[in-house]
């Protein structure tokens, strides 16, 4: 398991920028509303040939023939069944993925035509694929790695604009914010984000065209912080909202404090881009009900008033949406810090693996995140129980991504 590592979020450092992509072509979400382009690049990669047996989930022969390891060093495609295991939430099931990367489920041991490969996944769960809704890969790049570790949806919180342009990332589903929108000389271009992380504007019509061209140029998101003087005025931010909400998608923002966590959404921003680290008040807490919240609790230390917002938050009908602020907390994976610091925040086992599955797959409109007949098979496998022990999750015996699947995640 890579070790995890928290830094201190003001910190600055130099953007790893990395614009050197292949063109495998997985999807990547452009557009405003979050619909992705699911089968953009479904192949591509390298591919396994020659007749399969069955193999185990860990990659190793069990029975018969000539067979490969399927899905330990390159990318194998389908079709292939997975046999034996348990389908998250829904039980005992085979999983079939056809030729095309579509998913079925089979009951146990049913046959399927052509007499696909076989991989034994007994006493493992078989579940949707994960996803990071607050990342910032221009600034820790792993965003190569997240796949292999089943993360195969991520939400880019601030990264230059240059980003949105960008060739996708094979089997990664990137929705991203472009530049926070903020006041000349606001948080963060005067710390960590001083390259190309901030867009400046000083009038409601630079806001509302600094607005308008990241969502021209593929942004799924917007977001405007509030944190450390100067902030954009009231008149700015009801632009960003305007223009967000005029093209069908939400603003996020950085807002630690009571006094900006109100006013942020008074102002009409949708997500909390972080749980406030400041208790908040009761008025407040209602003001978010209907709004989302993500975690990223161990970038900020998980204190106890950070831990009682989430709490207070999820109860008054906050959308809880995990994520790490990847970048500043360093992992490859899913955060264990982060998983069980919102088990510490009173959420069960099943409320959790719904924060980076079903909740921001409904929420943000992707795929990735839950697990459908005849859709793209975006899953993966993990050892055992993960509501019995949530560490199962931060290292998946197999990861489909596209319908394919991948190496082994080297953790």
């Amino acid at each position: 398991m890579q070790r995890e590592r928290r830094l201190n979020p003001r910190l600055v450092w130099i953007p790893l920028i990395v614009f050197a992509f292949t063109k495998l072509g997985c999807a990547r979400d452009s557009s405003h509303q979050g619909i992705e382009n699911e089968r953009a690049g479904a192949g591509g990669a390298s591919q396994t040939a020659g007749t399969f047996a069955t193999v185990t989930a860990g990659g190793s022969l069990t029975s018969g023939g000539n067979a490969s390891s399927l899905g330990r060093d390159t990318v194998s495609a389908p079709p292939f069944v997975l046999r034996g295991g348990q389908v998250y939430d829904q039980g005992a099931q085979d999983v079939f993925v056809d030729t095309d990367g579509l998913l079925h489920f089979l009951h146990p041991g049913e046959t399927v035509p052509g007499g696909a490969p076989a991989i034994d996944v007994s006493g493992e769960t078989i579940m949707p694929a994960f996803i990071d809704s607050h990342v910032h890969l221009a600034y820790y790049d792993v965003r190569m790695a997240l796949p292999r570790a089943g993360v195969l949806a991520a939400v880019d919180l601030a990264a230059p604009v240059e980003t949105l342009t960008a060739e996708p990332t094979p089997f990664l589903t990137l929705l991203s914010a472009g530049p926070m929108i903020t006041a000349p000389l606001g948080y963060p271009t005067q710390s960590w984000g001083q390259n190309g992380f901030g867009r400046e504007v000083t009038s409601p019509e630079e806001a509302r065209a600094a607005a308008t061209e990241l969502l021209d140029l593929g942004a799924s998101v917007l977001k405007i912080p509030f944190e450390g003087e100067p902030f954009l005025t009231d008149e700015q931010v009801r632009a960003v909202v305007e223009v967000a909400e005029a093209r069908g998608t939400r603003v996020a923002t950085h807002a630690l404090t009571e006094a900006v966590a109100a006013r942020a959404r008074a102002l009409g921003c949708s997500i909390l881009a972080h749980t406030p680290t400041e208790p908040l008040s009761a008025a407040t807490v209602d003001a978010w009900s209907g709004g989302a919240v993500i975690s990223t609790l161990a970038a900020f230390g998980a204190g106890s008033a950070t831990l009682d917002n989430l709490r207070r938050l999820r109860d008054a009908g906050t959308t809880l949406l995990y994520g790490t602020d990847l970048g500043n907390l360093l992992t490859s994976s899913l955060s264990i810090a982060e998983l069980e610091a919102l088990e510490r925040a009173g959420l069960t086992s099943k409320e959790i693996i719904a924060s980076f599955t079903t909740t921001p797959s409904e929420y943000f409109n992707l795929s990735v995140g839950r697990l459908a007949e005849n859709t793209l098979a975006n899953l993966v496998v993990v050892t055992g129980d993960p509501e019995a022990s949530l560490s199962v999750l931060v290292a998946p015996a197999l990861v489909v991504a596209n319908g394919q699947l991948l190496p082994r995640p080297d953790l």
